[in-house]
């Protein structure tokens, strides 16, 4: 969370012209991957000095060929990310 709210501070120091609402639009998506669980975070800035950091979806690795299945759960979690990615060009 610390490295997603100083990516945007750094953003913000670099175009400092640009407006409030430049940046309150703005998220950070980060995968978290701990154990066999991985997370996507998005963090964005609410005021002058509060973040939301948000968990947009959280799944577990399967492991097992029995539990082959769930990579569908993963593969889902993979594309959330890419949306924004893939609307953005």
């Amino acid at each position: 969370m610390e490295a997603t709210s100083r990516c945007i501070k750094n953003e913000m120091g670099r175009y400092q012209s640009s407006p409030w609402l430049t940046f309150g639009a703005r998220k950070v998506l980060a995968i978290q991957a701990i154990n066999n669980t991985i997370t996507l975070l998005s963090t964005k800035r609410v005021e002058d000095n509060k973040w939301a950091f948000i968990e947009q979806r959280s799944d577990l690795i399967p492991r097992g060929w029995e539990d082959r299945i769930y990579w569908t759960k993963v593969v889902e979690l993979l594309m959330k990310l890419s949306s924004p990615i893939l609307r953005h060009k």
